[in-house]
Formats: structure tokens, C-alpha cells, sequence
């Protein structure tokens, strides 16, 4: 009978135990949920004064300080780095395989980030880059780069990663790159 008891008296302790946790995480959440609705994942990027009289490369090297993370170091103009942690074109680059010659192909580049290799294969005569990324922020330091480099084609970039059946599938990009 005293197993019993202590048994019983365990559950209850551990009944109680539960709906504390229970409602210590709807307080957690509803208080995220409330800061949620105004809080932004960037700091807002500030406004370069006299911004009409400056040149497309003053806008460009702006808009690349302004970022307040970079993965990859990338040569966005001549002389202008983006300030990456990684260098791909000496870490990356020289083991990976990447042929010299892409002159024609399709490129798939799956998790392209800031798009290194995407920009590589463009350089090497890709005749159209398709780069996905799951991470919005990769995407605007693409677009970044991407402006920077006046390149309307060959790049398609998703937001993203889509249904594989959209696009092109891995099966018929030429040099799929990941």
C-alpha cells in the first residue's frame, strides 16, 4: 500500500511538474511572439548622405560595409572586397575541380551563399547560372555582388531551395555544383 502511495504521489508530482513546464513555455512564447511582430533579424541599413552626387561603385561599396556579415570573401569591384571570413578562390577553389572551361553549360549551384562559385562559372562561360540558397540574407549579398557586376544574365537566383522539378532538375544541369 505505501508503493502504491509513493507511486500515486509521484505521478501527481510529475503530472505538476509537466503542466508547470507547459505553462512556463506558452509564457516564453507569447512573449516572443509579442516582440516578434517588430523585431528585425538586420539592423536597418542607414542612408549614405548626398546620396544623388555619389558614383554606382560609392553606392555599391556602401551597401557592402553596410552588411553586417559576410561568408565568403568576394571581389565585388576592382579593389573591393566584401569582408568575408572565407576565401573560397584559395581555400576552396584549388580542391575542388571545378573545370576551366564551362563555355556553354548550365550551372546549378545548390547553397550558393554570397555566390562565389556562381560568379566563377559565369567567369569561365557558363551560358546560364541557376544559384539557390535557403538563407534570405545570402541572397541580398548575392544581389549585391550581382548588381555590382551588372550581370542580367546568365544568373536566375532562387530564395528558396523550389521543387527540384522547377527549373532545371540536378539530372540536366551540365555542371551541377553544391
Amino acid at each position: 500500500m505505501i508503493r502504491s502511495f509513493l507511486a500515486w504521489e509521484f505521478d501527481l508530482h510529475k503530472k505538476n511538474e509537466w503542466f508547470r513546464l507547459k505553462e512556463r513555455k506558452a509564457r516564453h512564447s507569447e512573449g516572443l511572439r509579442a516582440h516578434a511582430a517588430t523585431s528585425l533579424l538586420l539592423p536597418p541599413i542607414q542612408p549614405i548622405p548626398n546620396h544623388l552626387n555619389l558614383t554606382v561603385a560609392d553606392w555599391i561599396a556602401h551597401q557592402v560595409k553596410a552588411e553586417p556579415y559576410w561568408f565568403q570573401k568576394i571581389e565585388v569591384l576592382p579593389g573591393l572586397f566584401s569582408p568575408g571570413w572565407n576565401d573560397p578562390s584559395v581555400q576552396k577553389l584549388p580542391c575542388y575541380g571545378l573545370p576551366d572551361d564551362l563555355t556553354g553549360m548550365r550551372v546549378l549551384d545548390i547553397g550558393c551563399a554570397e555566390g562565389f562559385f556562381s560568379f566563377e562559372a559565369e567567369r569561365r562561360g557558363a551560358r546560364e547560372v541557376i544559384g539557390i540558397d535557403s538563407f534570405p540574407d545570402s541572397i541580398r549579398r548575392f544581389n549585391i555582388v550581382k548588381a555590382a557586376r551588372h550581370d542580367p544574365e546568365p544568373f536566375v537566383v532562387r530564395a528558396q531551395v523550389p521543387n527540384i522539378t522547377q527549373g532545371v532538375p540536378p539530372d540536366q544541369a551540365e555542371a551541377p555544383w553544391c
